[in-house]
Order: C-alpha cells, then structure tokens, then sequence
C-alpha cells in the first residue's frame, strides 16, 4: 500500500477505536468508585499495562510527526511509579486525549495531501505550474513515497497496539472486575448459609429450652389441679359418711329422736 492508504486507514480505524477505549475507562472507573470490593491485588498491574500500551501508542506517533512531517510536540510525562488508582485512571485519559489530538494532526494531513494531490490533477489539466507555496509538501509527498515502508509501519504498529488495549488489556482489566466480583458474592452466599444453619440450631435450641419450661409448667399446674381435685374428693367423701352415719342412727332409734322432738317443745 502507498503511505496515502495507510494513512487514511489509520485516521479511520484510530477514530473508531479511540472512543470506544475512552469508554471502556469511564465504566471501569465508575464500577471502581461504586464497588470498590471488585478491585483486586492484579488490577493495579492490568491497569499499568493499558496505561503503558497508550504511552507507547502514543510514542510512536510523536516519532512519526516528528520525523516525516517535521512537526514536533511537547513529551508527556509518564511517571514511573503511580500514586493511587485514581493516578492510573486520570493517566490513561490523558493518554486518550493526547492520541486523540495527535490523530487530529494526521487527519489534517490527510487533508493535505488529498489537497494536494487534486490541485496538481487540476494544474495537470490546465498546465499551470506549481506555486512556490507547495514546492515543500511536494518535497514531502516525495520523501514519504520513497520511505513510505518505514513510515507504515509506526502506522501500523500504533493500530496493532490501539487494538490489543480494546481488544484484550481492557477486556482482562474487566474480566478481572467480574471474578472478584463473583468471588464476594459466593462467599457472601456461604456466610449467610453458614449465619442461616447457625441461627437455626440456636432457635432450635431456644425453641426446646421453652417447650421444655412449657412443659414443665404445665406439668406442675396439672398437677395443683389433681392435688386440689383429690383433696375436694376426699373432704366430700368424709361429709358424705357423717351424713350416712347421722341417717342411720336416726333410722335405728326413732323413739329417742321422738322423746326429743317433744322435749324440745316442751
């Protein structure tokens, strides 16, 4: 491929990826903020690989501004210890943003040389020289065809990263989230199991103390019942026998009840 396709394949693959790695960073941070138990002792690892993919993306698209197109723009600066994870979010965005404006560069270009390339299709046709104002991007177009290899192949290499960080260091980042995630959630799930079978050999234990109490006073005011019930049988039994005794003696001597009865009146 001439460096014109490669170069407008790379304006156009970056622009579709760069966006979807911006978002891809926002939702990890924002799970990590919420749910900071997903963060695990790999993430800050996982999350130093995609932050150095970047800088390394980023790298070679300096080197190809600056070498072929003569256009130079300030380092970034990428440290090499992080402070925190919020250090490592907030250096990866800068990155995004970074490539971002380096990209515009290549569009800009793209621009030209496409610029370029009608004008002289045009000045071909009417056969007007060239301006003295494009003698240097002609110089350019010329010096890139003859190192369009070496050129293309940053271009190349800074789509092959771009692509392994949304492809697989942002996708292990997020699988990565998800394990520990699940990891919580089923040792959450023991613990209540474990909490559950506990409280249930507890309220087991509570429920027979109390049966056993219930029991025990039912079974002492049963018997209160019982004894008052045999103690009332036994007081009616003893007035039952004074009355038989009365009414038999009254029945064998009915003349001294008589002599009595008329004493009494008397």
């Amino acid at each position: 491929k001439s460096y014109d396709l490669q170069l407008e394949q790379f304006c156009l693959k970056c622009s579709r990826i760069l966006p979807q790695i911006d978002m891809q960073l926002v939702g990890v941070e924002k799970m990590i903020q919420h749910q900071p138990h997903c963060k695990s002792k790999l993430f800050p690892g996982l999350l130093q690989i995609v932050t150095s993919s970047l800088f390394s993306a980023l790298s070679l698209m300096h080197q190809e501004l600056s070498i072929a197109w003569k256009r130079d723009f300030p380092l970034f600066f990428y440290p090499d210890e992080f402070l925190d994870i919020s250090d490592m979010f907030l250096s990866a965005k800068l990155l995004v943003r970074e490539i971002q404006m380096a990209l515009d560069n290549f569009n800009d270009i793209k621009r030209e040389i496409n610029l370029y390339h009608n004008e002289s299709v045009v000045r071909a046709r009417v056969g007007v020289g060239v301006p003295s104002d494009d003698v240097q991007v002609v110089q350019r177009s010329s010096q890139l065809a003859s190192s369009a290899g070496k050129t293309g192949e940053r271009l190349f290499a800074v789509m092959v990263i771009l692509d392994r960080v949304l492809i697989e260091e942002l996708n292990e980042v997020q699988s990565d989230m998800q394990r520990r995630m699940y990891q919580i959630f089923t040792r959450m799930c023991h613990l209540y199991i474990r909490w559950k079978r506990a409280l249930r050999r507890k309220r087991a234990l509570e429920k027979g103390v109390a049966e056993e109490l219930i029991k025990g006073t039912y079974e002492a005011r049963k018997s209160r019942i019982q004894h008052h019930a045999d103690s009332s049988d036994s007081d009616s039994a003893f007035d039952f026998s004074k009355k038989l005794q009365r009414k038999s003696v009254h029945r064998k001597d009915p003349g001294a009840t008589a002599t009595g009865r008329r004493g009494a009146l008397q």
